[in-house]
């Protein structure tokens, strides 16, 4: 986590914005699909545990509804941008938690729900980040299919006929790209992170991120009884990486998805706190 914060705090102070957007593009490119594939070559998924990814997907639908409403008078730029990142939930924000406080056999929930997470991200959401950055153009569906989405698909398709058996520096390269991807997305995060253009209007979307999605998925939780401060979690965090990611790649307002992206993560984290020792 050090690193993490030393990536973040680097980026900040060196401000390479151009650098930042390149960085993100290589991610979404090259690095995040290869990791996309190999998280859904191998997870294992039991019919008892059928429905966790349609908490994540309720959770999606419903804060679109949410946002699409609340913004709909915002100028496409913005709008964009306030109407996805409460859809994407960083879910790689959670693992650690789950890590430090939890049993690991509590993971496979993590992961489950995070394959709703990352399906309608890589879909659903992706096609309203390019909907509203494409400037009145006419939507061409292939842009649907991004890098990340083919990784998934391929994901899924060596995972059901077993041929997810890789050469150990495979592992070894899978390794290196997740802290690579964290270091880097953190730098680009930092470096497009502009203090002085907060306003109160960016914290909407963090809310519904944030206080929203955790009531449904709190709710659901209790409704399929699944553990209940896992899902919680998993509903309540905050606003994914893929929001900034989407931005560059659609030309909605990076500095708005930026900021929002930024200070989520920082109220998740206060809130986790308390969820872990107080509820």
């Amino acid at each position: 986590m050090l690193l993490i914060f030393f990536a973040f705090f680097t980026g900040f102070i060196l401000k390479r914005k151009n650098l930042a957007i390149k960085i993100l593009k290589i991610n979404f490119y090259f690095l995040l699909p290869i990791f996309i594939f190999y998280v859904f070559s191998k997870i294992l998924i039991e019919k008892k545990d059928m429905f966790l990814p349609g908490i994540a997907g309720v959770i999606i639908v419903s804060t679109f509804a949410i946002s699409f409403f609340i913004f709909k008078k915002e100028p496409p730029n913005d709008k964009g941008i306030y109407i996805i990142s409460p859809m994407i939930m960083n879910i790689s924000a959670i693992y650690p938690i789950i890590f430090l406080n939890f049993h690991e056999s509590l993971i496979k929930y993590v992961a489950l729900f995070d394959i709703g997470n990352g399906i309608l991200t890589l879909t659903f959401t992706y096609f309203i980040a390019i909907y509203y950055g494409s400037k009145g153009e006419k939507f061409k569906l292939r842009k649907i299919f991004s890098p990340p989405l083919i990784a998934l698909i391929l994901g899924v398709i060596v995972n059901h006929f077993q041929l997810n058996e890789f050469p150990k520096i495979f592992y070894k390269i899978i390794e290196i790209i997740k802290i690579v991807i964290a270091i880097s997305i953190y730098f680009s995060l930092g470096s497009l992170l502009e203090i002085q253009k907060i306003n109160k209007k960016i914290f909407y979307p963090i809310i519904i991120r944030i206080l929203f999605g955790g009531l449904i998925g709190g709710a659901l939780a209790k409704i399929f009884n699944y553990p209940f401060k896992i899902i919680l979690l998993c509903s309540m965090a905050p606003c994914g990486f893929n929001t900034l990611t989407f931005a560059v790649i659609a030309e909605l307002n990076v500095s708005l998805a930026s900021n929002i992206v930024s200070l989520s993560l920082i109220i998740f984290i206060l809130i986790a706190i308390i969820i872990l020792n107080f509820l």
